[in-house]
């Protein structure tokens, strides 16, 4: 009896230490972007260009006449600027680095390095944006760590970590006046976003 379970503790020890390889192997592997993502190029002239439009969209906003559409268009090279701009002037210590966004197909695409200096594991994340009242909605279709897929649910908890009080499924639009967002496309690079105040 003692030896039967001496074997299946072996066993069961054996079988967590192939899981634990299995894991460890299938995160520190990167997946090909090539055909999944397009290199965004970051610049500070990124970063202005989208302030400026946000800023213009705010002031066409509050004084277009009630059920008038206002459009605001960027570019997947403003966000991503903009992105890795507010990571490093964040004082929390983010854990993330080279972060691109891509616009295509209706979808979000974010891919990035696990890590704030040396090598780390790629993530991809493929997100849903949806518009309701005047905060946007991002849902997390797929998730990779290297070739691992998360749960949503984990990713939620681990920025829930590292952001406090951040929820992917109400970000507020910076904008003063008391609108609705009507209509959000995402395609070619380009997010296309229209309020309407009421």
């Amino acid at each position: 009896m003692l030896k039967g379970c001496l074997i299946g503790g072996g066993i069961v020890v054996g079988l967590f230490v192939i899981a634990v390889v299995f894991a460890a192997v299938m995160v520190t592997r990167q997946p090909d972007l090539s055909g999944s993502m397009t290199q965004v190029e970051v610049s500070a002239m990124s970063m202005q260009d989208l302030d400026f439009k946000i800023d213009r969209f705010k002031t066409d906003l509050a004084s277009a006449p009630i059920g008038t559409p206002v459009t605001l268009e960027v570019t997947q090279d403003e966000v991503t600027s903009k992105i890795d701009g507010m990571i490093k002037a964040s004082s929390a210590r983010i854990p993330v680095r080279d972060v691109s966004v891509n616009f295509r197909g209706g979808l979000l695409h974010v891919s990035g390095v696990m890590s704030q200096e040396g090598h780390g594991p790629t993530f991809t994340a493929e997100c849903l944006v949806e518009g309701r009242d005047t905060n946007l909605c991002v849902s997390i279709r797929s998730f990779r760590m290297g070739l691992l897929p998360l749960p949503p649910g984990l990713v939620d908890a681990m920025i829930s970590n590292y952001a406090p009080g951040f929820d992917l499924s109400s970000i507020p639009l910076p904008i003063d006046t008391n609108a609705i967002i009507t209509h959000i496309v995402l395609a070619d690079g380009i997010a296309t976003l229209e309020a309407t105040s009421k």
